[in-house]
């Protein structure tokens, strides 16, 4: 692909310029990766993108479920075809919750990607406070990804956290109970 076109599509050229300087990837390169795909449908929300013209829309639901005591809402993003693994994405400190519409996009693209993913509504995130139980919330969202029959997760559990969310998400990976159920934690602006 030529790298002038690039630069014509908005999103493209925020994602070139992004990668290149984060030293990501090489530059005639950008335009035809996944990754660059992927972050472009992510930007694009609910506009047309590249990933949304080559894959179903992935089902979106609100469920509930419970690990020990504790009961949990939560958005669920499930891909068309069969997973391939799960990921529970933890947000930040943020009046919206789950219901961020970046969190939302960032479902929906990793569902067109194949994997399903939970986002739990850790309550104490939207409500701006934090406290040490949310890497119990977090363990618990994997717990669930791991023993539920109910839905199709895949093989293999990841954890994102966004913003804030980043540090409980690397605790929350790390604990005895299932730090060998998680495949990788992955962090996104985190502080």
């Amino acid at each position: 692909m030529n790298f002038w076109v690039l630069l014509r599509c908005p999103y493209r050229a925020v994602v070139l310029l992004s990668t290149f300087l984060a030293g990501c990837v090489g530059v005639p390169h950008l335009g035809d990766s996944d990754a660059v795909i992927a972050a472009e449908d992510i930007i694009a929300g609910g506009r047309a993108s590249c990933r949304k013209e080559i894959t179903a829309a992935p089902e979106t639901r609100n469920i509930s479920y419970q690990a020990g005591n504790r009961r949990y809402e939560a958005s669920l993003f499930v891909p068309r075809e069969a997973a391939a693994g799960s990921i529970a994405t933890i947000s930040g400190l943020h009046k919206d919750g789950r219901d961020q519409q970046q969190v939302k996009n960032l479902g929906r693209t990793l569902a067109r990607l194949g994997f399903t993913v939970l986002v739990p509504e850790l309550v104490e995130l939207r409500r701006l406070e934090v406290v040490p139980t949310n890497i119990d919330d977090i363990a618990d969202a994997v717990m669930f990804l791991r023993d539920s029959g109910d839905f199709d997760f895949g093989h293999g559990i990841g954890i994102i956290g966004i913003s804030y969310g980043t540090g409980p998400a690397v605790l929350a990976g790390a604990r005895t109970d299932v730090a060998a159920d998680v495949d990788f934690v992955m962090t996104l602006g985190g502080y």
